[in-house]
C-alpha cells in the first residue's frame, strides 16, 4: 500500500469501516511510514473535536431557504439562455430578410445594351459575317485541298 492510496482511506481505518486485510495493511504501512503515522493522529483529533462539538438544530425554514438561494442561479441562467436564444434567432431571421430584400432589388429586368457593351455586340456580329472585329480584316480561312 502506499501512501497516497492510504491517505485516502483514513477516514474509514479510524471508523473500523475497511475489511480486516485492509485494516492490516494500512497498520502495516502505519509503522513503516511516520509521516503517514502523523497524519493519521491529525485526522484522529479533528474527529475526536468534532464529536464534542454540540449539535445545533437549523432555524425553522431554514432548509427551503436554503434550497431558494441555491436553485435561484439555476433559475437565472435558464432565463439568461433562452434572452440569448431569442436574440440569436431575431438575429438571424433579420439576415435572412435583408439577403433576401438585396437579392430582390438586383433582380431587376436587364436594360438595353449601352455604349460599354456595344463593342460587344458589334464583335460579336462581325464575327458571324465573318470578319476579325479585332484587326479589322477579314479573317484567315483556311482550305482544303
Amino acid at each position: 500500500m502506499n501512501c497516497e492510496n492510504l491517505r485516502s482511506r483514513l477516514s474509514a481505518y479510524l471508523d473500523g469501516e475497511l475489511s480486516g486485510r485492509d485494516m492490516l495493511a494500512i497498520r502495516s504501512h502505519l509503522n513503516q511510514c511516520p509521516e503517514c503515522a502523523r497524519i493519521l493522529e491529525i485526522e484522529r483529533i479533528t474527529k475526536e473535536a468534532m464529536a464534542g462539538l454540540p449539535t445545533i438544530e437549523p432555524p425553522a425554514g431554514f432548509e427551503e431557504r436554503l434550497i431558494a438561494k441555491v436553485m435561484a442561479p439555476q433559475a437565472k441562467k435558464a432565463r439568461t439562455w433562452r434572452y440569448g436564444v431569442v436574440f440569436v434567432a431575431t438575429s438571424a431571421l433579420a439576415c435572412a430578410i435583408t439577403l433576401g430584400y438585396l437579392r430582390a432589388s438586383r433582380a431587376v429586368p436587364m436594360a438595353t445594351p449601352t455604349a460599354s457593351n456595344d463593342f460587344e455586340n458589334q464583335a460579336r456580329e462581325a464575327t458571324m459575317a465573318g470578319w476579325d472585329p479585332y484587326s479589322g480584316g477579314s479573317p484567315v480561312m483556311t482550305t482544303s485541298r
